[in-house]
């Protein structure tokens, strides 16, 4: 938390109020927009390592010239993933509402959510019922055929990245590891960060400029083994093969199973 900004500190109308964590593109916080009286969410650019910032100053450096080229694609990269969120309007897809630089960096602004992480709700209550499954499973189907239908690929579906909110609401976030697959075919990512080793195995990968271009199965295989390990049912395998053996028709036969 060292590097990260104070309780208070004001950026473009937002107050700081809560210092949230931070992860491999920088720090979260909990703020509030001072005009609206609203509660968001803003991510900061911040590389632990390559960036720095003095006790005195807002100001974010790079500590040494050589990594400046990684640290403006990375910044580029950082944009880029907020601009593509940004685009989608999805109950369970998190929203962005604002993108800015200030203080030598980066930042954008979304949703916050109040309530908790599926990894953290399973930490509380322990296996979930069956039924609780099939719903959250189902929103996260919805939300999967939202940024898919937008050539956007998540790649680093888990537990930690699926909030679900006090009316049991599902919200997708953390799209820092996506892929966007452009009119041309090729893959724009926001981070070189590798996704899951499961992903890894089971999808179907082909390169264009040397860069991996993703499919759905990408995300779609890890869905079961993210949702439905902690099922107290056997759900995990009929959605696995719904997953596998239907694509591109995962949605209407995953449902149908979860359903009866």
């Amino acid at each position: 938390m060292g590097d990260a900004l104070a309780i208070g500190t004001l950026l473009h109308g937002y107050r700081i109020e809560r210092y949230i964590a931070s992860g491999g593109f920088g720090n979260t916080y909990l703020v509030r927009h001072v005009s609206l009286d609203a509660v968001r969410v803003m991510k900061e650019f911040f590389i632990r390592g390559i960036t720095g910032r003095s006790t005195d100053s807002l100001n974010v450096s790079v500590t040494l010239d050589v990594n400046r080229p990684l640290f403006e694609s990375q910044l580029e990269k950082f944009r880029g993933e907020a601009r593509r969120i940004f685009g989608l309007s999805h109950r369970n897809v998190v929203k962005v509402y604002d993108l800015f630089d200030e203080n030598g960096t980066a930042y954008y602004v979304m949703d916050y959510v109040d309530g908790e992480s599926l990894q953290d709700l399973v930490k509380r209550r322990g296996a979930l019922p069956a039924d609780e499954i099939r719903g959250y499973t189902l929103q996260v189907l919805d939300a999967l055929d939202a940024i898919h239908s937008e050539g956007i690929f998540h790649l680093d579906l888990k537990p930690g990245n699926i909030m679900i909110d006090r009316q049991g609401v599902l919200h997708l976030i953390d799209f820092g590891a996506s892929k966007q697959i452009e009119a041309d075919g090729t893959a724009v990512t926001t981070t070189a960060a590798p996704y899951t080793q499961v992903t890894r195995r089971r999808s179907r990968l082909t390169t264009t400029d040397e860069r991996l271009v993703p499919r759905p199965t990408c995300t779609l295989w890890v869905l079961p083994f993210t949702i439905c390990r902690p099922a107290k049912s056997r759900l995990r395998w009929p959605i696995c093969l719904a997953v596998v053996r239907h694509l591109p028709r995962f949605r209407p036969r995953c449902g149908s199973l979860l359903l009866s």
